[in-house]
Order: C-alpha cells, then structure tokens, then sequence
C-alpha cells in the first residue's frame, strides 16, 4: 500500500497521511492519533466523511479534510 504525507507548509511538520489501495480508495488520517478523517472513492470521483461516510464533496478533498482537521 502506498502512502503519502501531507505537511503543513510553513513548518513542514506531518500533519496526516493519504494512503491508497489497490481498489481505487484513498483513506486520510491524522498522522500523530492515527484517527481516520475520510475517503475517496475514484470509481465514484466522490469524498466520504468518516465515520459516517456522509458525501462532502465531488473530486478528492482529502488533504483538505486534513488540512480542516488541524485548524478546528
């Protein structure tokens, strides 16, 4: 499984991660707690909220559902 590290960019500390499965779903998390903030399904082109997979956008929001995560 391949990961990615999203950063926050003035500090450049790891804020989460986007990993991606085979199956064409992205999952983000936060970094430090591991907890999960959503996914991406690119055979729907659709971002899910976790955990009640509620549609929050059309297209891949995932480092913004990151992003959101650590500025609440």
């Amino acid at each position: 499984m391949e990961s990615e590290y999203i950063r926050d960019y003035t500090t450049q500390k790891i804020l989460g991660v986007i990993r991606y499965s085979s199956n064409g779903k992205q999952t983000a998390s936060d970094y430090v707690s591991g907890k999960v903030l959503g996914q991406y399904d690119e055979t729907t082109n659709k971002t899910y909220e976790y955990p009640s997979m509620r549609i929050i956008a059309n297209g891949n929001v995932l480092s913004r559902l990151i992003c959101d995560y650590h500025n609440n």
